[in-house]
């Protein structure tokens, strides 16, 4: 492969091969939704928030089965009504705008690799070090399996994942470039409104990750800098506020603002299963996981020696930024894997720098006085020549491999898909009651059947019925009730002595069944 014309040589087609990264990425992400049904998850709750959004109009008050929720950050499910206000209440409406958050994930990344490396002045080539551990940072993040798994899914941190490294991406644009203000207070506005108030944790992350990067310290005591993270704090909780403080529960058990109040709470619990996410982060991120630890154990290796500081300075920042946002999260919030997205932008990050100075077999970050004999302070790029051109080579090969990969397996994922069982129930149901009608709800978990049933067929179920006499009271009062069960339920209604109706079977799809009183 390295042979190939286009791999090959400082001069290939650099341009192109990003390109063509990231419209594969983004079509084999996009070609997934198609068969993705809505899992009986948070997803189908969230997609029925969105929908309600444009049945209700209130864009302040999201509302679930009609009843009002407190509990939902706006700006995911303002997204998604969108998509569905646009192309229709389907399936793939509700999967695309996580997907292009994704995607927009990976271009921060590609960005944000680029950024944590100065350019070096005396190379004018397209194909440099920059773009290269940038589209390296990229391949890491889309080739990790725990962002494969999670964030083109309908989900709350996918998007927060996205504004969090928008976010960084500004703190590291600054000082020298004022478009680092957009993107930070951009970012942290946004996070609070996908996530909650907690999202303000990126605040003191980059206040701490200062103390790493002396280029950067200056950046606290500089008023844009403090008017644009005040104004982006204002965006955000004061919108929140007025909303959540409206749940019955009260604002210190409302999930939006979990997180400030959980510091207290839960921070013993939390504490206690740091290991455990320490370990699950490592293992469900191979192999990406070794050069993140390799960076950290060379970073505190040039802590302790007091030499060379200018080469690992950015690592120790990145570090201290996924550090603080990891350790918050967990120990304000039962550990889920799905929180471990927030921080692999950063990880991609480092994994992306550490890989490269494995490829360069030098420093890549060496003092700008060191090839004259200096010592000089500045960060520079290791020199690229004939002989070590590892950057589009080494990542080029990457991006084949990767794509084949994908390309390959996508096929084989959609031949093995299958219909979604409560995607025909409701399709059924639809035809059998009246729009609105709820249906009975025998022994069946209701929250995300209901979720489902709501968005495929606007027809929602009750609370579950647990004991046969309540299904006989309901078939009393309601002789033309349809419920919702499983085979199993049913045919043990059926057998039941002295069950003073008839069952009949209405429609079966899998183990899930309608059924009612017979004819």
């Amino acid at each position: 492969m390295a042979e190939l014309p286009f791999l090959a040589g400082e001069q290939g087609k650099g341009p192109f091969l990003v390109v063509l990264f990231f419209l594969s990425i983004a079509v084999v992400t996009v070609w997934g939704t198609w068969e993705g049904t809505l899992s009986m998850s948070e997803e189908a709750v969230l997609a029925e928030t969105a929908r309600e959004i444009i049945v209700t109009g209130d864009l302040r008050v999201m509302h679930f089965d009609g009843e009002a929720v407190y509990d939902r950050a706006p700006l995911p499910l303002w997204t998604t009504a969108l998509f569905l206000k646009m192309f229709g209440t389907v399936k793939v409406a509700a999967h695309l705008p996580f997907v292009l958050f994704s995607i927009a994930t990976l271009f921060i990344v590609y960005l944000l690799g680029g950024v944590t490396v100065t350019r070096d002045p005396a190379h004018k080539g397209w194909i440099n070090c920059v773009r290269a551990v940038g589209l390296l940072s990229a391949i890491v993040l889309s080739a990790s399996p725990l962002f494969g798994r999670f964030a083109p899914h309908i989900n709350e941190t996918g998007p927060f994942t996205f504004f969090v490294s928008l976010a960084v991406l500004g703190w590291f644009l600054l000082p020298s470039r004022r478009v680092g203000h957009a993107c930070w207070g951009a970012g942290i506005a946004g996070g609070i409104l996908c996530a909650g108030a907690g999202a303000v944790i990126v605040i003191p992350a980059g206040l701490i990750a200062c103390i790493a990067d002396r280029q950067r310290r200056s950046l606290w005591r500089d008023p844009v800098f403090l008017l644009v993270t005040f104004a982006a704090l204002a965006a955000g909780v004061l919108w929140l506020f007025p909303v959540s403080a409206r749940d019955p529960a009260g604002i210190r058990a409302n999930p939006l603002w979990a997180l400030l109040f959980g510091l207290a709470g839960h921070s013993r619990a939390g504490l206690a299963g740091l290991p455990a996410a320490l370990r699950e982060g490592f293992l469900r991120n191979l192999p990406w996981s070794v050069p993140v630890v390799a960076a950290c154990i060379r970073v505190i290796a040039g802590v302790l020696s007091r030499n060379g500081k200018q080469a690992w300075e950015k690592d120790a920042a990145l570090i201290l930024f996924a550090a603080i946002l990891f350790v918050i999260t967990m120990l304000t919030r039962p550990f889920r894997l799905e929180e471990l997205l927030v921080v692999l932008p950063l990880l991609a990050v480092i994994a992306g720098r550490e890989i490269a100075r494995w490829a360069t077999g030098s420093g890549m970050d060496a003092g700008a006085g060191g090839r004259a004999g200096g010592g000089g302070n500045e960060e520079c790029v290791h020199p690229f020549n004939a002989g070590r051109i590892w950057s589009f080579n080494q990542a080029m090969i990457a991006i084949f491999c990767l794509l084949i990969l994908l390309l390959s397996a996508t096929p084989l994922r959609l031949h093995r898909s299958s219909g979604d069982r409560i995607d025909e129930v409701a399709f059924v149901a639809r035809e059998l009651v009246e729009e609105g009608t709820k249906l009975a709800n025998f022994r069946q978990h209701r929250r995300f059947q209901a979720a489902r049933l709501l968005f495929y067929g606007n027809r929602s179920i009750d609370r579950p019925i647990r004991t046969p006499d309540e299904v006989a009271r309901r078939l009393r009062e309601d002789p033309d009730a349809l419920f919702l069960s499983s085979t199993d339920d049913m045919l043990a209604l059926r057998q039941i002595e002295g069950f003073p109706f008839h069952l009949d079977m209405k429609y079966r799809a899998g183990e899930l069944v309608l059924f009612g009183i017979g004819e």
